[in-house]
């Protein structure tokens, strides 16, 4: 399970644009490592640690509701997890690709009261708006998705190293923007 905490950095830099093709969206990781054996053996694994880190989202707009994605992660976490009783801690990254898909309203609210939903560019100046923003809804701007890819692990000791092993992963997540720049997402 984790729980990231997103910036897009697109919006904070840019300004809210309604139909951008491409986000880079930085995010804070943190969660728990799950270590499954594929070979069955559990000798010297822990099945649970703690992990955190940090990533980035690449998040490639194909209608108003879905997305394809492209994201590159990088946390720590305790060795007991690798099973090496040699090693301090281990360093490990995910290369996935995934879709993203929007649900519910997506709304975006400027004060006093203004409401622009992403088809209407008429309140757009100069192709984007600014800000300031009012939080949304409870109901509006959730999102869902699925990824899946690669990931490996460098241990750090005096045997330092990559450890050769390149395993496959999976997540799923739910998450929510509370404004164009501010977002969360929970997943296993």
């Amino acid at each position: 399970e984790h729980l990231d905490m997103m910036w897009d950095a697109t919006n904070i830099f840019g300004g809210y644009v309604p139909d951008r093709f491409w986000s880079v969206i930085p995010y804070l990781h943190g969660g728990i490592m799950h270590n499954i054996s594929i070979n069955g053996s559990k000798e010297g694994l822990v099945r649970n640690e703690w992990a955190a880190g940090a990533g980035l989202l690449n998040l490639f707009r194909i209608d108003d509701r879905a997305s394809i994605y492209v994201d590159a992660r990088a946390f720590a976490l305790n060795h007991a997890v690798t099973g090496n009783k040699n090693d301090k801690y281990t360093m490990a990254g995910s290369l996935n690709a995934g879709v993203y898909y929007d649900l519910g309203r997506q709304i975006v609210r400027f004060p006093p009261g203004e409401t622009i939903i992403p088809r209407d560019k008429s309140k757009l100046v100069n192709g984007h708006h600014d800000g300031p923003y009012i939080y949304n809804g409870i109901g509006d701007n959730w999102f869902v998705g699925a990824q899946a890819g690669l990931s490996s692990a460098v241990t750090f000791a005096t045997e330092a190293g990559f450890n050769g092993k390149v395993t496959p992963t999976v997540d799923i997540f739910a998450g929510k923007w509370f404004s164009p720049e501010y977002g969360f997402r929970a997943g296993v």
